[in-house]
């Protein structure tokens, strides 16, 4: 079964949504575990700005308590209460699918038509497989969301200007009444890239790239040779001379407070695209500031009329049915071997021989009746399996034989050592 569990921006404020965010090597410990613990064969977690959303694979007859043991274990990881359990949506199989290929489509996001969420798709993905974290039925369903993907982006969705939520803020900047003088970008990774490409395209006057580290900056001016770049202790000063700020890091925690943005700096307009939030909340209530999180930045992106959003829809259900057809393949394909297995190690236990009673061809008559009888008991169940697995309840049925005759087999080994 494949699940997913998860939060984002349209079931949750910025602030429930803070609680949750993972860093790449907390998702890995927590998907270590799961694994270490058989809890699940495979996870890849997303954890991006506007969503956390966890994807796993596993072999069970009882999804709702697999599904609580999971979230339990995720509020327990990150020293959350019970409560918060509320917030998170809860999916399964087809409907995990779909949700999949939408957010990848772009037609999840808070900025409609955005590319970016492709790439931490990716991201998400290679890191999971790098890690050892991701099961081949996982792999399957993330290249296949990879496919629906291009092929939505390429048809329906007008993708000749990226759009991320850094463009968008950008957007959102030069649609207020005073136009920036000095913009400061805070922050020097894959999104800075975005806001400041989206600020040239605007004509900024001047633009400022600050980074933590020397190096990242650097960095970042190889690539925008043009580029004014600021470091280290320079933070402060940064924060006193723009009048826009961008803070796009990824920070744990707040960086920017009210004692940096103070009423003789001037007017500023300042927009926090972290999560959690790099901007102090203290900040919101001084009256010369104008501060916009994330969530002010919805429905900047593409719109997409009805026809276009049906035939979307439509391509989305011809790929979340075909998926389930390669799903329920490779479900039976898993059963038929573990009968097989089963029923073979069955027939060894009970016509085991003295080699010494037995001449040549007896020997080899027997092995042909038991590799007959081992057929024809197989086959039977497979055919009685694919027969009352084709009402509905193909999950339900297929799972509890697997999980019975992988039971038999291991019994039947344990006996035999």
């Amino acid at each position: 079964m494949i699940g997913l569990i998860g939060i984002n921006h349209q079931i949750a404020d910025i602030e429930k949504r803070s609680a949750f965010a993972l860093t790449s090597g907390e998702a890995s410990l927590i998907v270590e575990d799961w694994i270490a613990c058989h809890f699940v064969k495979g996870a890849v977690i997303l954890s991006t700005c506007n969503r956390v959303e966890i994807y796993y694979d596993v072999e069970t007859t009882c999804p709702a308590a697999v599904e609580q043991k999971l979230i339990h274990s995720l509020l327990s990881n990150l020293e959350l209460s019970v409560r918060y359990g509320e917030y998170l949506m809860k999916l399964r199989d087809t409907d995990a699918y779909e949700h999949l290929f939408r957010l990848a489509s772009g037609l999840e996001s808070m900025v409609i038509g955005e590319t970016q969420i492709l790439g931490q798709l990716k991201e998400a993905y290679r890191m999971a497989s790098l890690s050892g974290h991701c099961s081949g039925v996982l792999s399957r369903l993330f290249h296949r969301a990879f496919e629906v993907a291009k092929r939505v982006r390429s048809e329906y969705i007008l993708s000749s200007t990226p759009i991320s939520a850094g463009s968008a803020a950008v957007d959102k900047l030069f649609s207020l009444p005073n136009k920036p003088n000095r913009v400061l970008i805070v922050g020097a990774g894959l999104m800075a890239d975005t806001i400041y490409e989206h600020l040239l395209h605007h004509n900024a006057e001047h633009i400022v790239v600050y980074n933590r580290t020397r190096e990242r900056a650097e960095k970042f001016r190889e690539q925008h040779p043009k580029a004014e770049i600021a470091s280290e202790n320079s933070l402060e000063r940064e924060l006193r001379l723009a009048d826009a700020i961008i803070v796009a890091t990824s920070a744990p925690s707040p960086i920017v407070y009210s004692e940096h943005v103070r009423p003789e700096y001037g007017a500023k307009t300042i927009i926090d695209l972290a999560v959690p939030r790099n901007v102090a909340s203290e900040v919101d209530t001084l009256s010369h500031i104008t501060l916009y999180t994330i969530d002010a930045l919805e429905d900047l992106g593409q719109s997409v009329d009805q026809d276009t959003h049906n035939k979307v829809a439509s391509i989305i259900s011809e790929y979340v049915q075909i998926h389930q057809q390669w799903m329920n393949g490779a479900q039976m394909r898993e059963a038929i071997g573990a009968i097989q297995r089963a029923t073979s190690l069955l027939l060894e236990k009970e016509l085991a021989y003295n080699d010494n009673t037995l001449s040549e061809k007896e020997e080899l008559l027997l092995k042909q009746h038991r590799e007959h009888f081992r057929v024809t008991i197989s086959t039977a169940i497979v055919s009685a399996l694919r027969d009352i697995s084709e009402d509905g309840h193909r999950h339900r049925y297929v799972d509890a034989v697997q999980a019975i005759f992988e039971k038999i087999a291991s019994k039947l080994s344990e006996s035999a050592d």
